[in-house]
């Protein structure tokens, strides 16, 4: 078995082996791969008590590993963040305060210039006020190592207001100790009113797939696509 077939067999037993005892299964004494570390459901069970303090996965499983998201309070009102659904992939944030999100307007402004024929009237369209708005979800973040966070705009703002993220997706990396933040802009042609302790934004905990990058003198060629870009494929 070569060492790629031995790094998928540690993949897919999510780091057991070496968590049980201290070593991994293929021998080497270094993985360049490594699982992200997890802890055992069982030891989440066993804090009795202190249970509530977790919020579960969707279809939680005793035998399955789980990396654990800790989250700190930097607002009184903040709300924990939760699955709303047994079969959601993401994790809902809420925001600390009251909104509103004014759309992504223009409008035409008349110019007068002088020039040596007398006077040239242009039409100019500008932007009449800055639409992007900032807003807490009021947590802090301990992403745990290896892992990223993702923080999409949740489907139904997006769908029926036209609301999103200025950046489409919000990317935070397990260094990040600060609040999480949503930079929103309204695409819609109606202002947002968005109210405090509102389900804004959600998040997916990730991966982070890294990859040797390496220059080649000429890439190997595709015929059945090549330089082909945007529209290639038809309608």
């Amino acid at each position: 078995m070569g060492y790629c077939d031995r790094c998928i067999t540690c993949h897919l037993n999510k780091g057991l082996h070496n968590l049980m005892t201290g070593a991994n299964p293929c021998g080497l004494t270094a993985c360049a791969n490594p699982p992200p570390k997890t802890i055992m459901s069982d030891r989440i069970i066993d804090f009795g008590q202190e249970l509530p303090q977790f919020v579960l996965p969707p279809q939680f499983e005793r035998d399955t590993h789980y990396p654990i998201l800790r989250y700190h309070k930097v607002h009184p009102d903040a709300i924990p963040p939760f699955y709303s659904r047994a079969n959601d992939a993401c994790l809902d944030l809420s925001i600390t305060e009251d909104v509103e999100v004014k759309p992504l307007c223009y409008e035409t402004v008349v110019i007068q210039s002088s020039d040596s024929d007398g006077g040239v009237i242009e039409d100019v369209r500008v932007r009449t006020h800055d639409s992007r708005v900032t807003v807490g979800t009021g947590l802090a973040f301990q992403i745990p190592k290896g892992y990223r966070m993702a923080v999409y705009i949740r489907s139904g703002h997006a769908f029926k207001q036209g609301l999103a993220l200025t950046g489409a997706v919000g990317i935070i990396e397990d260094t990040y100790r600060g609040e999480v933040k949503l930079n929103l802009v309204n695409f819609g042609t109606e202002t947002i009113y968005l109210k405090k302790g509102e389900r804004v934004a959600q998040c997916e905990i990730e991966v982070v797939k890294r990859c040797v990058v390496q220059e080649e003198i000429e890439l190997e060629p595709n015929f059945e696509r090549g330089e082909n870009g945007f529209g290639s494929s038809g309608k």
